[in-house]
């Protein structure tokens, strides 16, 4: 053992690249050692870390001995931390199951612990370094620990980035499949495979390996999409691409102002310039487009606020109110003093995502007021919204508010399946600008403005999504035959062929290789857990039965977090290892014992 002061741990820990005692995923295991002073109190570590950690700690009336408590606290935060961090491990975690006690005092006990991994790296620096901070609560005060912990934290953040998926989108797919029990696999960074067999789906954040790539790559540049829109008889604003400022200006004397400008191949806003009232701003307002593309569009401003309908499968399964950053009136505070207001806010960090930036009373939102009359000494009226960003976009404070679908009229949903339908995509956030989303498109001359293949949103909406796309139906029935080393693979192989006929099963894997419809398909050098896992997520699979070693359990753990049965294959008067049992019986509804001659 390593010994920190009050908290030590192991020096070496395990990984396991495959399920065990109950996890969805691969783990760590290892053995952490407790010494607390006796009375001891969570409350400064609780009200502590509530400053950092977003996941409030879960309350367990099952545990009451207080150094497995503070096992607990500790296994949540490092699991937490990896999560906000958009590393995408679950929030399972698996304490003591060896019972390892080396004093029957309350408040010092050793526990055999198994943590969730996506790199077994990231998990144990976290482990380490939260640990350290642990113990700067239990022998300092918070005053004096406060900044040690700060630096702590930030350097860990630095440390474990190159480790997150590199966006909100997929660390939601990721925990929303986990939270759902669907089978997830990270096949790199960017891709996710959700499902077994011929239920197994790809996701590139929400591209899904249904999406048409010529709808997605449409999408990419605005004046196309704007054309495909058009030709479908949906409403769009009337657009130009624009190859100079003095073109620019020139179009929009004659469009009429306001008009936008924009870069036809970004997205999030950047370049964006709204509601530009002078041949001045317009040209100013193509500089800025064209630092970040070469390629920039003129549109006629269209009246009315900004709304995002993100339509899965022809369903629309989250409506926006898209508003830009600004504050709204009291009757009695100047705008400046709203802002102020605003600012004092306490900001909740969410999972993943980042904290909107202050508001600042700048150049941009000096021109907005101006254009109606206003200062930063105008005192609104109550209810009267001031609008101090031209854009709507979260990366600049927007604010977003989420509506019933009974708020918006049926026309305006049935648009928005239209615009997705006219792309060709399975997914996407189509944009409409209304003065009234509760009356019809074609009442209040609605537009679209932009339809994104990726659209951005939230872990809720999310769990619709995967809903959607899986059908709820998202895994194929899988069969488990584990065998020790006192029969040889020939007759275990043997028995799993009758077994495997029996069960439907058109796939079978064992360390010599991968079958599909008596068909050898694969060969995986004599690993049967990588020709499981090879099983599992081939599309024409309809049933899967996987043989595998003892030993090859033990080591690598089990290929799928969930099989139909677990078939234990021994000879008479032997029974399965106790160790074995405990790792692999979370994983299945029974695990049934069958003889067979060596």
């Amino acid at each position: 053992m390593t010994r920190k002061n009050r908290i030590s741990f192991s020096a070496k820990w395990r990984y396991v690249k495959g399920c065990i005692y109950g996890m969805q995923q691969s783990s760590l295991q290892g053995y952490i050692r407790v010494l607390l002073p006796n009375p001891f109190s969570f409350q400064q570590i609780d009200r502590t870390f509530e400053k950092y950690i977003t996941e409030l700690f879960p309350r367990n009336d099952l545990v009451t001995h207080t150094a497995h408590l503070l096992i607990c606290r500790i296994l949540h935060l490092v699991t937490a931390f990896l999560r906000q961090n958009k590393i995408a491990v679950s929030n399972f975690f698996f304490i003591n199951p060896e019972n390892r006690s080396i004093n029957i005092n309350d408040n010092e006990k050793t526990f055999f612990v198994v943590l969730p991994v996506v790199d077994p790296i990231a998990t144990k620096e976290t482990l380490v370094s939260l640990i350290r901070c642990v113990e700067l609560l239990i022998n300092e005060s918070s005053e004096q620990a406060l900044g040690r912990i700060d630096s702590e934290l930030n350097i860990l953040q630095g440390r474990i980035r190159r480790y997150a998926l590199p966006s909100q989108n997929r660390i939601y797919i990721a925990l929303a499949a986990m939270e759902m029990d669907i089978p997830l696999e990270l096949l790199r960074r960017e891709f996710i495979s959700l499902g077994t067999g011929c239920k197994n789906i790809w996701l590139n954040s929400l591209i899904s390996n249904s999406t048409s790539s010529i709808g997605v790559s449409i999408t990419k540049n605005k004046l196309q999409t704007s054309m495909v829109l058009k030709r479908n008889g949906l409403p769009t604003a009337v657009n130009y691409r624009v190859t100079n400022e003095k073109e620019a200006a020139s179009l929009a004397e004659k469009t009429g102002f306001p008009v936008v400008v924009k870069p036809t191949d970004r997205d999030q806003g950047r370049g964006v310039s709204a509601d530009l009232e002078s041949a001045q701003a317009v040209e100013e307002a193509f500089r800025r487009a064209s630092k970040y593309s070469a390629n920039v569009m003129l549109e006629k401003h269209i009246e009315g606020v900004g709304h995002r309908f993100t339509v899965c499968n022809q369903q629309v399964v989250k409506i926006t109110r898209k508003l830009p950053a600004g504050v709204t009136g009291d009757g009695e505070k100047t705008i400046r003093q709203l802002v102020t207001e605003k600012n004092n806010i306490p900001k909740k960090r969410r999972l993943a995502a980042q904290l909107p930036p202050k508001l600042e009373l700048d150049g941009e939102a000096i021109g907005l007021m101006s254009q109606r009359e206003l200062t930063a000494d105008s005192i609104p009226a109550e209810g009267e919204f001031i609008s101090l960003r031209r854009k709507n976009n979260a990366t600049t404070g927007g604010d977003t508010v989420r509506l019933k679908d009974s708020e918006v009229h049926v026309d305006n949903i049935e648009l928005a399946i239209q615009a997705a339908n006219a792309l060709r995509l399975d997914l996407a956030g189509v944009d409409i600008i209304s003065p009234d989303i509760s009356k019809s498109w074609m009442e209040v001359k609605a537009a679209i403005c932009e339809v994104n293949a990726q659209p951005q949103t939230d872990m809720k909406t999310m769990t619709r999504i995967l809903a959607s796309l899986t059908d709820l139906e998202n895994r194929i029935p899988a069969y488990l035959l584990i065998f020790p080393g006192i029969i040889s693979m020939h007759n275990a192989w043997k028995h799993a062929c009758v077994q495997a006929n029996m069960l439907n099963c058109n796939g079978l894997s064992s360390a010599s290789g991968v079958w599909i419809d008596q068909k050898k398909v694969g060969d995986f050098e004599a690993n049967s857990f990588a020709s499981a896992k090879a099983l599992l997520t081939k599309m024409d699979v309809l049933a899967a039965y996987c043989v595998m070693e003892e030993t090859a359990v033990l080591s690598a753990g089990l290929p799928l977090d969930y099989f139909d049965a677990i078939y234990y294959l021994t000879v008479e008067e032997k029974t399965i290892p106790e160790l074995l049992y405990r790792m692999v019986k979370p994983h299945a509804d029974q695990i049934v014992m069958m003889t067979r001659s060596p």
